[in-house]
């Protein structure tokens, strides 16, 4: 993505990514531009009122990493210089709701945020019915409002390896147009084997990690330069209170389209440091015309392509 040579022009100084998430982690070294004022936690009956720590685990953290780590000790985010604001969806233990996420989505739009960051969603590929029909319509109008207030929301395609298009599936809160959909590409610039695809929803790619196969990943096959496994995948920032699979503290590798999405939400916020009039459709459309590695805005598995931090930064200059 050619993310370094895009922080000379760029770094998302004055703007501001919401992670809609588990929390984020706010001891961590890397993560000294989280404003927890503004943090607010959207949990029905949550016995942990908390809106900062990562209590479901290492998921917001992981992706608060990847969109805005300053890189102060470990890590280097797109936009190291945007504020992160930690929305908690997730309860200490469970599942989240589509109305505390419609919740925490309506709030980031009234503080201003630039981007919002959805890396969830309901496992598996949905088939319309009443039901899901119905859940989507509502998704659709508290998003769009979102949109129309100025703020970009990036979501992940989903890990089911699922065809979004024929058969009419759908992941939900992401398959509406008012989202940035985001598939996951591995270090070959191949689709990561478990990322959702489809012509009909996938907007952008980035990202993931993982490579286009099982046995690739764990280096059973295989191309000479490949990453080993677990390196293969995204290296971002890890609650400090929890064990690293590779020993390092506050930092681990994990890997999925949640992981992809949070690059995309990181742009915008370069995109708007650099010029903060564009709307919320200006900026998909700036970020979409220099991703790279499709031809126009319709391919299966990426969307307008592989986006590309340099590319988009200097079209702005």
């Amino acid at each position: 993505m050619q993310v370094g040579d895009a922080h000379e022009v760029a770094t998302g100084e004055g703007a501001r990514i919401a992670i809609v998430d588990t929390g984020i982690d706010l001891d961590h070294p890397d993560l000294g531009n989280v404003n927890a004022d503004l943090g607010r936690a959207f949990v029905a009956n949550d016995d942990v009122p908390e809106i900062g720590p990562d209590d479901s685990g290492y998921h917001g953290t992981h992706c608060a990493g990847i969109a805005a780590a300053t890189g102060e000790v470990g890590v280097v985010g797109m936009a190291p210089e945007a504020e992160l604001v930690p929305i908690r969806v997730f309860p200490a233990d469970g599942g989240a709701t589509f109305g505390d996420i419609l919740a925490g989505i309506d709030y980031a739009a009234e503080i201003g945020a630039d981007a919002a960051n959805f890396s969830l969603g309901i496992p598996g590929v949905q088939q319309p019915g009443a039901d899901i029909n119905k859940l989507r319509a509502n998704v659709q109008r508290v998003f769009q409002s979102a949109v129309r207030r100025g703020t970009v929301i990036t979501g992940s395609a989903g890990n089911d390896s699922g065809n979004l298009q024929q058969g009419g599936g759908l992941t939900l809160p992401n398959s509406v147009p008012a989202v940035i959909t985001v598939s996951a590409t591995s270090p070959a610039d191949t689709l990561s084997f478990y990322s959702n695809y489809g012509t009909s929803d996938i907007e952008v790619a980035a990202p993931g990690g993982w490579y286009e196969t099982i046995p690739r990943t764990l280096g059973e096959t295989g191309e000479p330069g490949d990453i080993p496994f677990p390196l293969n995948g995204v290296l971002s920032t890890w609650p400090t209170t929890l064990s690293s699979s590779v020993g390092l503290a506050g930092y681990d590798f994990i890997s999925g389209t949640s992981m992809a999405a949070p690059q995309v939400a990181g742009l915008v916020g370069l995109v708007r440091s650099l010029d903060p009039s564009l709307n919320a459709n200006q900026v998909e459309s700036v970020i979409k015309q220099n991703a790279e590695g499709t031809n126009g805005s319709s391919g299966t598995e990426f969307g307008a392509g592989r986006i590309n931090a340099l590319n988009t930064v200097e079209s702005l200059r």
